[in-house]
C-alpha cells in the first residue's frame, strides 16, 4: 500500500500528458480520405461513359449516353440503382416523374437510415443524365453524350461516399439519402420532383450537396468551388476547414452565389427555393469540351476527383454525424486496437504508461 501515492501520481501524468480520450472508433478527416477508393471511382466512370460494359438483363451495353430521350437512360438509371442496392444497409428506390417530352424518367434515390430518423436529413445528389447539344448537328435521341465531367463525375463520387459511410459499423444520427437526379439539364426536373416529394412527406433537411461537376481540373490548380445561399454560409466554411484537415492538395474557394449570378443552374437550386440549406459543389470554369461529344474519361483528373470526393465524404459523415459502434461490435479488444491505431489517441498511451507502472513494481 506504501506504493499507492507513487503510482497515483505516475498515473495522473500519464493522463496530463495523453489529454482527453480520443473516440477511436469514429473515423476522422484522415481516415475518411484513405477509406475513398480511387479505382472503384474511376471503374464508376468507365462504366458511365461507355468504356466499360453494363448488365441490361442478360445484356451488356455499352453507355454511349445517359441522354433522357435514348434508350441507355433507363440502362444507366437501372446500373446506379444495383450499384446502390450491392451496398449493405442501402434501401434502394425510383422515383418515377413525367417530362414534357418523356413519360418514363426516373431518379434513383439509396437511403441510409439513421440512428434518429425524426431528424432532418442530409441529402446528397448528382446527375446521372448527359448532354451535347453545344456539338453542331448533335441528335439527342442517336447521337453520344458521355458526360464524363457532366455529370459522371458526381455520380461515381456519389456511389463512392454512400459505399464508404454504409460501412462505418456504427452508423450515422442523421438519415443520408443519396439521389441521381435524371433530367437536369431539361431545367433540373428531378431535382424539382424531389424536393416536391419531400415537401409531401413534410421531410426536413438538414443539409443538401449538389455535385455537378467535380472532375475537370482547370489549369491543374486542384480548386474546387463550394458555391453557398446567402443564408446558409457555415457548412461552406465547414468544407474550407475539412478540406485543409484531410491535408490533401484540394484547395477550397468558397462563395456567396450572389456574387456569381445566384448561380441557379444546378440541382441544389430547387433546395434553396424551397428553404432547405444547400451547397453546389464543382469545378470551374467548365472544360472546352462542356456539352459536347468530347467529355470524355480523359477530361476528368484521377486525382483531383479523388480529392473532391474525399472531401464531400467528410463533410457527409461530419453533418450525418458518424456514430460509436456499440460495444459488442468489437469487444474492448477492437476498441483498444482502433485506439492505438488512431494518431494522439488518450487510450494507447495510458495504456502503454499502466504497462509501465507495472513493470516497475516487479
Amino acid at each position: 500500500m506504501g506504493a499507492m501515492p507513487g503510482r497515483v501520481a505516475s498515473l495522473l501524468l500519464v493522463l496530463l500528458l495523453v489529454g482527453p480520450t480520443a473516440r477511436a472508433d469514429v473515423p476522422g478527416p484522415l481516415e475518411l480520405r484513405d477509406a475513398v477508393d480511387a479505382d472503384r471511382l474511376r471503374s464508376h466512370l468507365r462504366a458511365l461513359t461507355g468504356h466499360d460494359p453494363v448488365t441490361d438483363g442478360d445484356d451488356e451495353v455499352l453507355l454511349r449516353t445517359r441522354n433522357i430521350h435514348h434508350p441507355n437512360h433507363a440502362v444507366a438509371g437501372a446500373w446506379i440503382a444495383a450499384r446502390f442496392a450491392a451496398i449493405p444497409g442501402m434501401s434502394v428506390n425510383r422515383e418515377l416523374f413525367i417530362t414534357p417530352t418523356t413519360d418514363d424518367t426516373f431518379n434513383v434515390v439509396a437511403r441510409l437510415v439513421g440512428d434518429d430518423p425524426a431528424l432532418p436529413i442530409v441529402v446528397v445528389g448528382a446527375h446521372y443524365d448527359s448532354i451535347a447539344s453545344a456539338t453542331e448537328g448533335w441528335d439527342e435521341a442517336t447521337d453520344p453524350a458521355p458526360g464524363a465531367d457532366d455529370d459522371a463525375s458526381g455520380v461515381a463520387a456519389l456511389l463512392e461516399v454512400a459505399r464508404v459511410l454504409a460501412a462505418h459499423p456504427g452508423g450515422t444520427r442523421r438519415t443520408v439519402a443519396f439521389v441521381a437526379f435524371s433530367a437536369e439539364e431539361y431545367g433540373l426536373l428531378g431535382s424539382r420532383y424531389h424536393v416536391a416529394s419531400l415537401r409531401e412527406l413534410r421531410e426536413e433537411v438538414e443539409l443538401m450537396l449538389s455535385l455537378d461537376p467535380i472532375g475537370y481540373d482547370p489549369g491543374g490548380s486542384s480548386a474546387v468551388w463550394v458555391v453557398h445561399d446567402e443564408r446558409w454560409p457555415e457548412p461552406a466554411d465547414r468544407s474550407e476547414a475539412l478540406a485543409a484537415a484531410q491535408g490533401g492538395r484540394l484547395t477550397v474557394t468558397t462563395i456567396d452565389a450572389d456574387l456569381i449570378g445566384g448561380d441557379a443552374r444546378s440541382d441544389h437550386f430547387p433546395f434553396w427555393e424551397a428553404g432547405h440549406p444547400a451547397l453546389h459543389i464543382a469545378s470551374f470554369p467548365q472544360p472546352p469540351t462542356y456539352h459536347t461529344v468530347g467529355d470524355d474519361l480523359d477530361v476528368v483528373d484521377p486525382a483531383f476527383h479523388f480529392e473532391v470526393t474525399a472531401l464531400v465524404t467528410a463533410l457527409v459523415a461530419e453533418t450525418a454525424e458518424l456514430l460509436e459502434p456499440p460495444e459488442d461490435e468489437g469487444g474492448c479488444g477492437a476498441h483498444v486496437a482502433a485506439a492505438s491505431a488512431a494518431p494522439g489517441a488518450g487510450w494507447a498511451a495510458l495504456l502503454a504508461g499502466l504497462a509501465a507502472l507495472g513493470r516497475r513494481r516487479r
